[in-house]
């Protein structure tokens, strides 16, 4: 938690790139494992999770655990993919 008081106190870049450095190899494995083994589109998945955990870093919860608040992010991010996906299959060409 103190590298998330860091980044949400004093806009601690530093402590927000080591939180990215110890997480991301479960994030992209998780979302990963999510698409099937689609690594491009974990990839960037897990880049737009990192992003919206940076702005939204503020709404954690005291003592809550950063990595569960980050895999639900990524799992949000993962469904609107599906959604979006799913919509564009749907429409005819």
């Amino acid at each position: 938690m103190e590298l998330v008081t860091r980044v949400t106190s004093f806009d601690d870049q530093a402590a927000f790139q080591l939180l990215v450095e110890r997480h991301q190899a479960a994030i992209r494995g998780f979302l990963r494992r999510l698409l099937n083994g689609d690594h491009g589109t974990a990839d960037d998945l897990a880049q737009e999770s990192f992003l919206v955990a940076l702005r939204k870093m503020n709404t954690l919860k005291s003592g809550g655990s950063f990595i569960s608040w980050l895999h639900t992010i990524a799992y949000r991010q993962f469904l609107q993919y599906s959604r979006k996906h799913a919509r564009q299959q749907l429409m005819p060409e």
